[in-house]
């Protein structure tokens, strides 16, 4: 019995060590296939991020250039929402008849507005406080506006007739309007001032096409929940997103640091002189207004193909849905009539899939194909490129005869092109120079010089009451005439980029350092807030001229 018991104990013992040893060889495949499933995640996000940003940038820099496009994404995605609610707003309480006066209106604001942040600017020696600083403010304004929306017999959106006389309806447009205005320019300022050029080659294209997905972002919610919640209430989720924007970069500033604190004078805010500081600077420095020709110029072409496109549009199905006599659309007296109700759904259509196809361009060329660009050129030969674009879509123009889709593909390809192109080389333009440029000039620039551009652009395509532009008698000789005037602007823009890029790269890769600080108005050093006589010396620096 002994020798069998020792048997069937041997064989126990046999077994368990095999359960050990499946149990042990289980564990290793399991964690085999653990390790497996990782490294094809990694891999897979490591491919992507090669495709989006390349093998030059490093994964911390990727996490954090991330992290500032998170806080413009929450920028855009208030700011898409404000600009769905505005007209709907605006025409329940005044009457949308009443926009152009608000739209002027609003452009005569942007001025003082432009002196109240030029004088807080001056007043925060750390350049993140002015996120918390205008993100409290706007976010205190736009929830007192909320509250006043909602009130039964102040706001009583639809309850009510439109009037006029009724404030809040001025009060909402112009202030969406100057959200738009100083926290995406915040934005740019801090980055610009943060971001190192290497770094911003391979990503700026990527933070803004982050930046226009969260504007499409805004957009689709007051699309999909407007009618569902009300108008109101979607105002109120672009206020809460607000606050996303503060929560993100107080983790930027929690994860990398501030950046170098701007030196604080007791001064600084009963001092009226920097209020208009950023205008000065645009006025002084060549530099500074060739940045401006780059950044504006090219709306006046866009307005013209746009309007082209448009008009186009409407004479290709007038001709298709003809408008018979006895038809409302009938004018016996003129002789011009309007659009059947057919010949306008298929112009509506129409406008729908080009917005849309813009909006998507300019979210997949930045995306994909700012930071090859940047690469294989540089910032000096991709300055170029988007005015040689801009005089490649003007010849089509011109030699072409017009047709609504070869105008069409135009816009588009502008609209991508700058996107991907004009709008990150611009903005490393800005690199190179100091904080008072970065903040204060920058800003005029973007909201004086960008809304003058832009009327200028439809006033040159604006349409009498008689039919006609101001540029031709029909949407055919436009096409050619607009086409002409494109063509000398982008001429222009592209003898500015040239003077600008050369002098870009000229100095950047000098190996005096004493050259770049001369030609850079290197003011990095410089307070904002410093008395006048300290400012004006250190501004005596000449940028060199771009004759």
């Amino acid at each position: 019995m002994s020798d069998l018991d020792d048997i069937l104990e041997d064989a126990d013992a046999n077994e368990i060590d095999e359960d050990d040893e499946d149990k042990e060889y289980g564990f290793f495949e399991r964690n085999r296939a653990a390790s497996s499933s990782n490294n094809a995640v990694n891999g897979s996000y490591g491919r992507i991020a090669t495709l989006i940003f390349g093998t030059d940038v490093q994964p911390d820099e990727i996490k954090r250039i991330m992290v500032l496009a998170s806080a413009l994404f929450a920028i855009e995605m208030s700011d898409g929402i404000f600009h769905s609610v505005q007209d709907p707003i605006f025409g329940a309480i005044v009457g949308l008849n009443f926009k152009p006066l608000a739209m002027a209106i609003s452009f005569a604001a942007t001025i003082v507005i432009l002196c109240f942040y030029s004088k807080v600017v001056g007043c925060y020696s750390r350049r993140h406080d002015l996120f918390g600083f205008f993100a409290n403010f706007f976010f205190g304004l736009f929830m007192l506006n909320a509250l006043f929306l909602i009130h039964p017999s102040i706001g009583a959106l639809g309850a009510r007739a439109p009037d006029p006389l009724r404030i809040l309806g001025w009060f909402t447009f112009g202030a969406i309007d100057q959200f738009d205005i100083i926290m995406i320019n915040l934005f740019w300022s801090f980055t610009n001032s943060v971001v190192p050029l290497s770094s911003a080659k391979a990503t700026y294209g990527v933070v803004f096409a982050i930046g226009q997905l969260g504007n499409l972002a805004g957009s689709l919610v007051f699309l999909f929940f407007g009618s569902v919640v009300g108008i109101s209430a979607c105002f109120v989720l672009g206020i809460m997103s607000i606050l996303l924007m503060q929560s993100v970069i107080n983790k930027y500033v929690e994860s990398y640091g501030a950046a170098p604190a701007i030196e604080s004078s007791s001064s600084c805010c009963a001092s009226c002189c920097g209020c208009l500081e950023g205008l000065w600077l645009f006025l002084r420095h060549n530099y500074v207004k060739g940045i401006s020709v780059i950044t504006c110029l090219y709306l006046i072409q866009l307005s013209v193909v746009s309007k082209t496109a448009e008009y186009l549009a409407k004479d290709h199905f007038s001709q298709v849905y003809g408008c018979e006599q006895g038809q409302s659309c009938y004018n016996s007296y003129t002789g011009i009539h309007s659009l059947t109700y057919e010949a306008e759904k298929h112009v509506e259509s129409l406008v729908y899939y080009v917005n849309l196809l813009t909006r998507l361009v300019t979210i997949l060329f930045p995306l994909f194909g700012s930071r090859i660009i940047i690469d294989r050129y540089g910032v000096p030969k991709s300055l170029l490129l988007f005015p040689v674009i801009c005089l490649f879509t003007s010849l089509i123009l011109i030699i072409y005869p017009p047709n609504l889709y070869m105008v069409v593909l135009c816009l588009l390809l502008l609209e991508g092109a700058s996107a991907a192109i004009n709008t990150p080389t611009k903005e490393m333009l800005y690199i190179p120079t100091g904080i008072a440029i970065q903040y204060k000039a920058r800003i005029w620039i973007e909201s004086i010089g960008y809304d003058s551009t832009q009327f200028l652009g439809y006033a040159f395509t604006w349409k009498t009451s008689g039919g006609d532009t101001t540029f031709a008698t029909t949407a055919g000789t436009l096409s050619t005439k607009g086409g002409l005037l494109c063509f000398v602007l982008a001429l222009i823009s592209f003898a500015v980029a040239r003077c600008l890029c050369n002098e870009f790269e000229q100095k950047l890769t000098s190996s005096r350092p004493e050259d770049r600080e001369e030609s850079f108005i290197n003011y990095q050093n410089v307070p904002l807030n410093q008395d006048d006589d300290e400012r004006t010396d250190q501004y005596d620096v000449e940028l060199p001229s771009l004759s």
